[in-house]
């Protein structure tokens, strides 16, 4: 319908919101289809373009966590690099945006690397920092991130915390079981 009737920014707004609904939902294929649909968000210099650094690097690690192809993977880490550079930047410059964005990607990537104590702290530091801030999706998001690399740590004891906590920042947000 957007498309036919040449509303382009209706048309953004359904691929960015298909975007985080798809990361939120693990459906990282599609998420990473939408990030491709929204590169012009980068360009402009808008808040989005900078959230999109946001959203790409967590995409592009959750895909290299899930491919065994070593190019590709290798391709993914880059692309989270460059995110977790772009969003500190942005994070020097208005931290109380962006701030939460870096601690939970720079959080995820510690995970990657398998580093649990520095995963740990940059978790608690990006809930802390998204309430705060107020960012109510990003408080979530970090809870169930934590609470999902607790569980790929092994640390049984500290994962339901985080489950719940997410769980209840999400029903704050609007969503539904």
């Amino acid at each position: 319908l957007c498309h036919t009737n040449h509303n382009h920014g209706l048309e953004i707004s359904v691929y960015w919101w298909r975007l985080i609904l798809a990361y939120v939902f693990k459906d990282y294929g599609l998420a990473f289809e939408m990030i491709g649909k929204c590169q012009h968000f980068k360009k402009v210099g808008t808040f989005r373009g900078c959230l999109l650094f946001f959203y790409e690097g967590l995409v592009a690690l959750a895909m290299a966590r899930e491919t065994t192809k070593r190019r590709k993977r290798r391709k993914y880490i880059a692309i989270a690099k460059k995110s977790i550079k772009n969003l500190g930047n942005f994070s020097r410059r208005n931290p109380s945006n962006f701030m939460d964005k870096l601690l939970l990607l720079e959080a995820e990537f510690a995970v990657f690397e398998g580093k649990l104590d520095d995963s740990v702290s940059k978790y608690d530091s990006a809930i802390m920092t998204a309430e705060s801030e107020k960012f109510l999706l990003e408080r979530a998001m970090s809870c169930e991130r934590a609470g999902l690399a607790m569980e790929h740590f092994g640390k049984e004891s500290l994962v339901a915390p985080y489950f719940v906590k997410a769980k209840n920042y999400y029903h704050e947000w609007g969503a539904h079981a």
